[in-house]
């Protein structure tokens, strides 16, 4: 694995682990803004590094794939489940 590759890795697991425990400390409807960065900001940086070195090219399409679909799914996710805190009866 090249350092690039190496850098923008340990840098989304770094996003992760900091939501994660902004995540943790937090109560209510605010919980979800560190969701929502771990969706758009660790996944892409992790997705990068591991496309970067990646040994075959149909490996880093799969994994564009796969970073692309939580990418583009994640801010959603978070949208409905906001909408659903606010409105508990349908």
């Amino acid at each position: 694995m090249t350092t690039l590759a190496q850098v923008l890795v340990w840098t989304g697991v770094a996003v992760t682990v900091a939501a994660a425990t902004g995540l943790l400390t937090t109560a209510g409807t605010r919980r979800l803004h560190f969701v929502a960065a771990i969706t758009t900001c660790g996944v892409p940086l992790v997705v990068a590094g591991l496309m970067a070195g990646a040994a075959a090219v149909p490996d880093a399409l799969k994994l564009a794939v796969i970073g692309l679909l939580l990418v583009a799914t994640g801010p959603a996710t978070v949208v409905a489940a906001a909408r659903a805190m606010r409105n508990p009866d349908g």
